[in-house]
């Protein structure tokens, strides 16, 4: 077990008994099920408690082995302002890891939360406002990672407003269902840098059930999701979710129908999505149906400089889970800084700065080492090499190749004059070149 530590109050972490916390502390209706119960309600109303771990001193907090130590709920903390939950481990609990009820200005950061038996890793409910959820590690859980649920049910106005969700890796989640980011009711708020793989059920979900409106005026930058081939869509926005705003995010899925977005008529008004790597595999009917990029840049106006790529030509490694960018793939410098007047954000990932020349798409920006960016420079076909890295594009704009120069197949394409980038002698160049199906 592990300790928490509340101002000048130290309670144990574990499984809830008795004569851990007493009753005239928290009340003698504290719920035995939650191994920590945060409730500054029945503390005279004190606020602004911390709930510290070992992780970042060096001393790993495991709330709980099994199920039947936590039966419910790793850290709960209910009708509170100010909270902090902080570098702790949530494992195995039976419901969720951390659980929030009408906290407002909570901050939840640096948790490790995974294989709960039931839900969720990280549930923030009711009708709260100004959540900040980064740095956080979800995995293994039943449903979601991170669910958001305003639930209008239990008062308030049922919606969440002005979360911050960034910096989050969030995999192998919902085998039961949900999405790795679930947001019900959240409005005006921020998901961004966020690395989301292998999630089973959707990747960022934006809609309403049971909150009082919409999954609205949010912005979505930045963030990279790769779908397990079992998966729903990489981003989900349905239920009246307007104003919806999406860019700089690389949405893959291995799913042999279901793709990168999807939206329902009743969510489309105020949409704007551009600049992301995507699949080709669209949906403009809440996923009932699948159309192609192409086919969803005529009907939703949108993505206009948003491209296909697959990501064994986009990250180092994938079959390691390692999903840094290559330098030299298309997401290199390839963002925005901003658009529709929402800025892109200033860190990546892992805290470097952006953008590194350009800005980069996904949550890492990419930083090539000794490589100078120069790519305005001219330089001749025959100069390249044929290990040189090429993107070629076709005489209607579109780009047809991504690779090494040895590997593109002239043979196959029609005559014409074809435009091309390349990565030589560690410089980028443009260039252009007249192709016959002939090899140089």
């Amino acid at each position: 077990v592990g300790y928490a530590v509340f101002r000048d109050h130290v309670w144990r972490l574990g499984p809830r008994r008795r004569d851990d916390i007493a009753g005239s502390e928290l009340g003698e209706d504290v719920g035995m099920a939650d191994s920590l119960f945060i409730d500054p309600a029945r503390r005279h109303g004190q606020e602004g408690f911390a709930v510290v771990g070992g992780i970042g001193t060096g001393h790993e907090v495991q709330l709980a082995a099994s199920p039947a130590d936590v039966p419910r709920t790793g850290i709960r903390a209910v009708d509170d302002t100010g909270v902090i939950i902080r570098n702790n481990m949530c494992d195995h609990c039976g419901v969720w890891g951390i659980l929030t009820g009408f906290s407002e200005n909570i901050l939840i950061e640096g948790n490790i939360c995974t294989n709960t038996v039931e839900q969720h890793g990280i549930y923030f409910g009711n009708s709260a406002d100004n959540p900040v959820i980064r740095n956080n590690t979800c995995y293994g859980n039943h449903d979601c990672g991170i669910h958001m649920n305003g639930d209008v049910s239990l008062g308030g106005d049922g919606i969440i407003s002005n979360a911050l969700v960034e910096n989050n890796i969030i995999h192998d989640n919902g085998t039961g269902g949900g999405s790795a980011i679930n947001c019900d009711g959240v409005q005006n708020s921020r998901i961004q840098n966020n690395l989301l793989y292998n999630n089973h059920a959707s990747g960022i979900a934006l809609f309403r059930i049971d909150a009082g409106g919409g999954a609205s005026n949010n912005v979505v930058v930045n963030n990279t999701i790769l779908q397990a081939a079992d998966a729903r869509w990489g981003l989900l926005i349905d239920g009246g979710s307007t104003g919806n705003i999406v860019f700089n995010n690389i949405i893959w899925s291995d799913h042999a129908f279901r793709g990168s977005i999807a939206i329902d008529a009743a969510s489309i008004s105020g949409f704007h999505s551009n600049y992301n790597i995507v699949t080709d595999r669209m949906s403009t009917d809440d996923g009932n149906t699948v159309i192609t990029l192409a086919q969803w840049q005529q009907a939703t106006q949108s993505d206009s400089s948003s491209f296909i790529a697959i990501p064994d030509e986009i990250f180092q490694d994938v079959d390691e889970d390692n999903y840094h960018p290559n330098c030299w793939i298309d997401a290199y410098n390839r963002g925005v800084d901003s658009y529709y007047s929402k800025a892109a954000p200033a860190f990546d990932l892992e805290g470097t700065g952006r953008p590194y020349l350009l800005m980069d798409i996904g949550c890492y920006e990419i930083i090539c080492e000794g490589v100078e960016h120069h790519s305005s420079n001219a330089i001749s076909w025959n100069d390249l090499f044929e290990t040189d890295a090429i993107w070629l594009i076709d005489p209607a704009g579109r780009k047809i190749f991504t690779g090494k120069k040895y590997a593109l197949d002239e043979h196959s394409l029609a005559g014409g004059v074809y435009f091309f980038r390349a990565l030589h002698n560690n410089s980028f160049f443009t260039g252009e070149t007249l192709i016959t199906g002939i090899k140089h």
